[in-house]
């Protein structure tokens, strides 16, 4: 089960200072993973730092391995639903403080509805905090 977390959404201004497919917003929710290699294995929660059409960020105390497949479930602010992928890990690094690993991860598998609504929700820039910031 998703726990639920104060959802904070805002766009990102690192467009031009990186080279990504799709853009991002900046969007902190609640996800749960677990490897798609590994069936037996329970589901680890984490915390969504961006998301884009192509992929998303999240941190997760769980140490993640590049190239690692990973069948996902998001609960994007803003959207009905979840977002269900399963994405390979592109990077992953260890936070300097704590014990948690930050993660990038790419779209492998995700349907043409999901991957639509994600690209819609990132492009309106949608804010669910009912103060409208």
């Amino acid at each position: 089960m998703l726990r639920s977390f104060r959802n904070e959404v805002h766009l990102t201004q690192k467009f031009s200072a990186e080279r990504r497919r799709h853009p991002r917003l900046v969007c902190h929710g609640a996800g749960q993973y677990r490897d798609l290699l590994q069936p037996n294995e329970t589901y680890a929660g984490c915390i969504t730092r961006d998301v884009s059409a192509g992929g998303v960020g999240f941190r997760t105390p769980r140490r993640l391995e590049s190239d690692s497949r990973l069948i996902l479930q998001l609960s994007i602010p803003g959207l009905s639903g979840i977002v269900r992928a399963i994405a390979q890990v592109v990077w992953a690094a260890r936070q300097p403080q704590g014990d948690e690993y930050e993660v990038g991860a790419q779209f492998v598998q995700i349907s043409p509805e999901d991957r639509s609504s994600v690209a819609e929700y990132v492009e309106r820039g949608v804010c669910s905090d009912p103060r409208g910031h």
